[in-house]
C-alpha cells in the first residue's frame, strides 16, 4: 500500500512529525515500511519560453530559449509540441533526477546542439502516469522559483508492507488513523457532499433488486446525467499518480481516488448502456461475461454478479464488464457504492484468477458501516471534478438498500491480562485510551473495559486481539522483559477433556519425543520437515488397495497448490518426495527420518517414520550399505525404554508400498507398533532409484503409550548366569517369534533369547529348517544348579515342541 503525505494531512495534521519518527513508528506498530521516495527535485525551476527557434538537424526537434531566473538564457532541445513562446513551464537544470525518468540530467548534445537542461511534463515530474506534452502552468508563478513548490505538488511518498488481516489500512485514512493513534492526534472526519434533496428522482431512470442478502448486504447507487468525461483536474491527476495509479478519466479517476482515500472500491457504468434497472443476483449456469480487462469470463451459478434485465454486466466486487464501461461518449452514469460478502469475493475471484484492488479489499473485509456515506462523498467529488471543467450536471438522487443496520461486537478486556500477557503496568485508564485512539469507542465497568469493535476492523475478534492492539499503540519497544508468571512443576499436567485430544504436552511425552530424535540422529539419519498435505498422486504413489483407511485422506478446503489438497495419512510420502529430490540432485547416499501428525476423519496421531539408501559409514570408516537389518536396529533401539517384550513377525497384510518378501512388523501386547521392509522396487524405480531403498514406519502414540509410569531400576546380578545353545528343527512356515514365545514361557528366569542361525540343506528333511538358538538364564537369589539347569532345560523343549511342533535336533 502507498500513501502519499500530503493526502495523509487531508486526516491528520502531520506539520511537526519528522519522516524519520513517522517511518519508525509506523515499523513499530506493525505496518512495515517497505521504502520511501520523494515526489520533488531541488533543481527543477520554474521557467519562461522566450523563444522557439527549428532545431538545425533534427526535424522532431525545436530549440527554446529559457529565462529561469538567474540571468542566464538556456538553449533546451525538446521534443513537444504544446507550447508556445511566452509559456511557463518546469525546467529540469544539470544535475536534476525528475522522479518520473531514470537518469541525470546533464548539459549534452543532441543532434549535434548542445542542450543545456530539459523541459519537464507532469509525467517526468512524477506528477502523472502519461503526459501528451509539457506541463503548462500559471503566467503569475514566480519564475526560479522550485517548480514542485509553486504548484503546491512536493510530496513523500511511503510504501507500507500490509499483513492480511490489516484491511483497515489498506487507505489512506486507515493509515492516518494509525498515525494518530501513536503521535496523539485527531482523526480529522469525512467530508460528505449531501445529496440535493431538490435532485431528480432516480426511480424515474433504474431501479435495484438484491436477491441474495447474505452475499450482498448493502448496495447503493446514484445517477449523474450531463457529464462531459475527459480529462481529470490536476489535484486529482498528482494525487492518483503520486501513489502510482494511472489516470483514466475524470469519472473512473474519481472512483480510484475515494478507493485509495477511504478504502470503497466502486464501479461506474455508463447507464445508457444498461438495459433496465440493476439486479444483483447469482451468475446463470453457462453464463459467460466480457470484462475490463477484454477477456471473456465463465461464470458459474455460485458467482455473484450485477446484472441488468437481460444479463450480467459485472462480477460483484471483482470486475466491471467491458459492455458498460465509461468512455468517452457516455453522458449519464451509474454509481455503485456496495458491501459484498468476503467469501463470495475470495472464491470467485480465486478460481477466475482475477485479482483486482477491489477484489483484494472485498476479500478482507470493508468498512460495512461507512458504504452510504462514500457514495455521497464519491457523487460529491464527481461533480466537483465536473465543475471545475465547468459542466452543470444533474443528480437524480440514490438507491440504497441495507439487509440490516450494523451492529458492533463487543470484547471485554481488562488491564489484569493485559499486563499478564506483555508485562506492564497499565492502568485501565491507560487501556482505555489506546482503544479509543483507534476508534474502538469503550466504557469501563467495574475494572473491565467493554469494547464495541468499530465496523473498519473486522479482524479484532477475541480478547487477545485487543491485547495486541495495545501492544502496538503503546509500542513494542516499551516491553521490558520480564519472567513469566506461570505454574511450573508438579502442576503441570496433561489436560484432558471428552472428545478432545490432550491441550498441554506433558514434559515425559516431551522428554521422550527428544530421545526419539537424538536416537535417529545419532544412528547417521537426517531429519526432514515436510509439509502436513500431499497432494492425488503422492497418495496414490503408496499403492493402497481399497478400503484401506489412508486412503481417506481429508480434503483442504482452500489449498494453495494441487500437490496439499489432502491432509496426509502417511509421512512415507513426504519421505518419498524428500528422496527424489536427493537423487535428482545426485546424491546417492541418503538417510531421512520425521516426526511428524497424520489425520485421518476421526482422529490425528504422531509417527515416525525413516528411510535409507546408499552406503553408510561403518565401524571403522569403511563404507558398506543400509539394509533391513539397519531399520529392525532403528526400531529395536527406539523401543528399549518401553514395557513389555516387543515381538518381530510376518505381517498378517503385507503393506503394498514394501517389498512383499522383505518386510515385517513389531508387534507389543497385540498391537503392531512398526513396520519395516525393504521399498517395492516398482516404487523405487517411480522415483529413479535403482538400489534397495529401506523404511521404518512407527506409530509414536503407540509406543510412548506403553511408557511406564515410574522407572525401575535393578541392581546388577550377583549370580552367575547359564548358557544353553538349542538346535530346533521347526517347518518352514514357522517364525522365529512363535519359537521365542514358547521358550521365555518356559521359566521366568530367562534373561536373553538370540537366534544366531538358520539353516536349511543337507541333512534337513524338505520343507523343514533349523533354527539354532542361544539362551541365558540366571536366578537373582542363588547359583543355578545343575538339577534346576537341566529342569530349565527340559521344560524349554517340551515348551517349544508343544506350542510349535519343533524337534531338537
Amino acid at each position: 500500500m502507498k500513501v502519499s503525505w500530503k493526502w495523509l494531512e487531508d486526516w491528520v495534521d502531520l506539520s511537526d512529525i519528522a519522516l524519520d519518527d513517522l517511518t519508525a513508528r509506523l515499523n513499530l506498530a506493525g505496518l512495515e515500511v517497505a521504502g520511501v521516495s520523494h515526489v520533488y527535485d531541488p533543481k527543477i525551476v520554474i521557467g519562461r519560453i522566450l523563444e522557439i527557434n527549428e532545431h538545425p538537424k533534427a526535424d522532431k526537434l525545436v530549440m527554446c530559449r529559457v529565462d529561469v531566473g538567474d540571468g542566464v538564457v538556456r538553449n533546451i532541445a525538446c521534443g513537444a509540441k504544446n507550447m508556445k513562446a511566452g509559456d511557463v513551464v518546469p525546467v529540469a537544470l544539470d544535475g536534476a533526477r525528475p522522479p518520473g525518468i531514470d537518469f541525470e540530467i546533464v548539459s549534452r548534445p543532441v543532434a549535434g546542439v548542445v542542450s543545456e537542461g530539459m523541459l519537464c511534463a507532469e509525467e517526468e515530474m512524477g506528477l502523472s502516469t502519461q503526459s501528451d506534452g509539457l506541463w503548462i502552468l500559471p503566467q503569475d508563478l514566480t519564475i526560479g522559483q522550485n517548480a514542485y513548490d509553486a504548484t503546491d505538488s512536493r510530496d513523500v511518498v511511503i510504501e507500507i508492507e500490509l499483513t492480511p488481516n490489516r484491511a483497515d489500512c489498506l487507505s489512506h485514512v486507515g493509515i492516518a488513523r494509525e498515525i494518530a493513534a501513536l503521535f496523539g492526534r485527531s482523526l480529522g472526519s469525512a467530508k460528505p457532499f449531501p445529496f440535493d434533496d431538490s435532485a431528480e428522482p432516480i426511480a424515474s431512470v433504474t431501479s435495484l433488486s438484491v436477491k441474495d442478502e447474505e452475499a450482498c448486504p448493502r448496495y447503493g447507487m446514484a445517477v449523474i446525467e450531463n457529464i462531459v468525461v475527459g480529462p481529470s483536474p490536476a489535484w486529482l491527476r498528482h494525487r492518483l499518480a503520486a501513489i502510482g495509479v494511472r489516470s483514466i478519466n475524470s469519472i473512473v479517476d474519481v472512483t480510484n481516488y475515494v478507493l485509495m482515500d477511504v478504502g470503497q472500491p466502486l464501479h461506474a457504468f455508463d447507464l445508457d448502456r444498461l438495459d433496465g434497472g440493476i439486479v444483483v443476483r447469482h451468475a446463470f449456469a453457462g453464463e459467460k461475461l466480457s470484462g475490463i480487462d477484454h477477456k471473456e469470463h465463465a461464470l458459474e451459478e455460485r458467482d455473484l454478479v450485477i446484472a441488468d434485465s437481460k444479463k450480467a454486466v459485472a462480477i460483484a466486487g471483482v470486475m466491471g464488464g467491458e459492455g458498460t464501461e465509461v468512455t468517452s461518449e457516455t453522458t449519464r452514469v451509474l454509481i455503485e457504492c456496495a458491501q459484498f460478502q468476503p467469501t463470495t469475493v475470495r472464491k470467485t475471484a480465486k478460481r477466475l484468477g482475477l485479482h483486482t484492488e477491489s477484489s483484494h479489499r472485498f476479500e478482507r473485509g470493508i468498512d460495512s458501516a461507512a458504504v452510504q456515506r462514500n457514495l455521497e462523498l464519491t457523487v460529491g467529488l464527481m461533480v466537483k471534478a465536473q465543475a471545475e471543467r465547468g459542466t452543470p450536471l444533474v443528480r437524480r438522487g440514490r438507491l440504497y438498500q441495507e439487509a440490516s443496520p450494523f451492529v458492533a461486537a463487543q470484547v471485554n478486556v481488562t488491564s489484569a491480562r493485559v499486563n499478564q500477557i506483555l508485562g506492564t503496568d497499565l492502568n485501565t485508564d491507560d487501556v482505555s485510551g489506546i482503544l479509543n485512539s483507534i476508534g474502538v469507542t469503550n466504557q469501563v465497568n467495574a475494572g473491565v473495559v467493554e469494547a464495541s469493535i468499530p465496523p473498519w476492523r473486522p479482524d479484532l475478534e477475541r480478547t487477545i486481539d485487543l491485547v495486541e492492539e495495545v501492544a502496538r499503540i503503546n509500542g513494542y519497544d516499551k516491553l521490558t522483559p520480564t519472567l513469566p508468571r506461570i505454574p511450573m512443576g508438579h502442576i503441570h499436567r496433561t489436560k484432558v477433556a471428552p472428545g478432545h485430544p490432550p491441550t498441554i504436552i506433558s514434559r515425559r511425552r516431551l522428554a521422550h519425543s527428544r530421545r526419539v530424535r537424538q536416537v535417529l540422529l545419532g544412528a547417521g539419519l537426517a531429519e526432514a520437515m515436510n509439509y502436513s498435505f500431499f497432494g492425488e498422486a503422492d497418495l496414490a504413489q503408496l499403492k493402497l488397495v481399497d478400503g484401506d483407511a489412508r486412503n481417506m485422506a481429508r480434503k483442504v478446503a482452500n489449498p494453495l497448490a494441487a500437490d496439499q489438497a489432502l491432509m496426509r495419512t502417511s509421512l512415507v510420502p513426504g519421505l518419498l518426495k524428500a528422496l527424489w529430490t536427493n537423487v535428482s540432485r545426485k546424491y546417492d547416499r541418503i538417510a531421512l527420518f520425521e516426526v511428524g501428525r497424520v489425520y485421518f476423519p476421526d482422529r490425528e496421531y504422531e509417527r515416525v517414520a525413516g528411510l535409507a539408501v546408499g552406503s553408510r559409514l561403518g565401524h571403522v570408516g569403511e563404507l558398506r550399505d543400509w539394509d533391513f537389518y539397519d531399520m529392525k536396529g532403528i526400531v529395536e533401539t527406539l523401543a528399549e525404554p518401553f514395557s513389555g517384550q516387543g515381538q518381530w513377525r510376518v505381517p498378517a497384510v503385507l503393506e503394498p508400498f514394501l517389498h512383499p518378501g522383505v518386510q515385517a512388523e513389531w508387534v507389543l501386547d497385540g498391537r503392531v507398533i512398526a513396520q519395516v521392509g525393504q521399498l517395492h522396487p516398482l516404487i523405487a524405480r517411480e522415483i529413479g532409484v535403482d538400489d534397495s531403498v529401506f523404511v521404518f514406519d512407527i506409530d509414536l502414540d503407540r509406543l510412548l503409550g506403553t511408557l511406564e509410569a515410574v522407572h525401575k531400576y535393578a541392581a546388577l546380578a550377583k549370580f552367575p548366569a547359564v548358557q544353553r545353545d538349542f538346535a530346533f528343527l521347526v517347518d518352514k512356515d514357522c517364525t522365529f517369534s512363535d519359537v521365542e514365545s514358547a521358550i521365555r514361557a518356559a521359566s521366568e528366569l530367562l534373561e536373553t533369547v538370540n537366534l544366531f542361525d538358520v539353516y536349511s540343506g543337507a541333512q534337513v528333511p524338505e520343507g523343514k529348517q533349523s533354527y539354532a538358538i542361544s539362551v541365558a538364564y540366571r536366578s537373582s537369589e542363588k547359583t543355578l544348579t545343575e538339577a534346576e539347569i537341566t529342569a530349565i532345560d527340559a521344560q524349554i523343549v517340551a515348551e517349544v515342541e508343544q506350542r510349535t511342533g519343533a524337534t531338537l535336533r
